[in-house]
């Protein structure tokens, strides 16, 4: 029932076993609890299973057959000017999903649910939150076609549906904050970022890495030899910069891991990285 704009507090701190999703009619919208500074915050715990297509080479062919990067526990879709605050978000539990031959009918598909998704969503804010039990913490897919770095991957754009710099600052321009992102095979996820570029500040990352069900089967999935596990993961992000500063990272597999053009445009300074998690 909230609009743009509204304040949505949750004053109890109980644990709300549901997909919570803020589109695009709910702009300007917030989210926090009563108190978003304390240790003990309101869950949403939700386990994604629905969002994995496509499945198929053919299904990847149909727009509205795309879904896997709108997997999330809480979903901002389309939406700007979202803040979140104080809540802990849990995905229920790592599940990673893979498909052989699924782009171009020849590239494979490897992604998994997430406890928290921003998906073409710009100006976003988390702050106080906890996420975990997710294969990622959080996944940002900006995908912004019209953005002014859209051209760093001409291959995965529909070149009929652009005019060209029409969206640019649309996306993007996210402040992740004093977050504890934890107990995730990944902590953030970075694809397909191609607008503005997004701060991480405050932030402790830690004990983000496959559990001990899932080291030998990612492994053995398709471009599962691309899984790692850690607290930052990059992906077709070949230029949008981030600002990643004053985080803590302590028993992560990997701290800063780089998948297909990675990029090497961020800001990266005065963090502490301390011992990895050794599997």
């Amino acid at each position: 029932a909230a609009g743009p704009g509204d304040i949505v507090q949750i004053e109890d701190l109980e644990t709300y076993n549901e997909q919570v999703t803020i589109d695009s009619t709910k702009s300007g919208l917030i989210l926090r609890s009563a108190n978003p500074t304390a240790s003990k915050k309101p869950v949403i715990r939700f386990q994604d299973t629905k969002n994995v297509l496509p499945k198929t080479g053919n299904q990847a062919k149909h727009q509205d057959s795309i879904n896997f990067d709108q997997n999330g526990a809480l979903r901002v879709m389309r939406a700007r000017n979202v803040t979140i605050e104080g809540i802990r978000v849990e995905g229920g539990g790592a599940k990673p999903f893979a498909y052989e031959g699924i782009w171009n009918d020849k590239d494979p598909l490897f992604h998994g649910n997430a406890a928290i998704c921003l998906w073409i969503a710009g100006n976003v804010v988390i702050r106080n939150c906890d996420l975990t039990d997710a294969y990622f913490g959080i996944n940002i897919k900006d995908r912004n076609e019209g953005g002014i770095f859209a051209n760093a991957n001409p291959a995965d754009i529909d070149t009929w549906n652009i005019v060209p710099l029409s969206g640019f600052g649309l996306t993007g321009n996210h402040i992740i904050e004093d977050n504890r992102i934890h107990h995730n095979s990944w902590g953030i996820f970075f694809e397909s970022v191609w607008d503005q570029g997004s701060i991480i500040r405050y932030n402790l990352f830690y004990e983000n890495h496959h559990n001990s069900k899932l080291k030998g089967s990612v492994t053995s999935m398709p471009d599962g030899n691309n899984q790692a596990g850690g607290a930052l993961f990059f992906k077709d992000h070949l230029l949008s910069p981030l600002a990643i500063h004053n985080n803590t990272f302590w028993h992560n597999h990997t701290s800063l891991a780089g998948h297909w053009r990675a990029g090497a445009q961020h800001l990266v300074f005065n963090n502490i990285v301390a011992q990895p998690d050794i599997l």
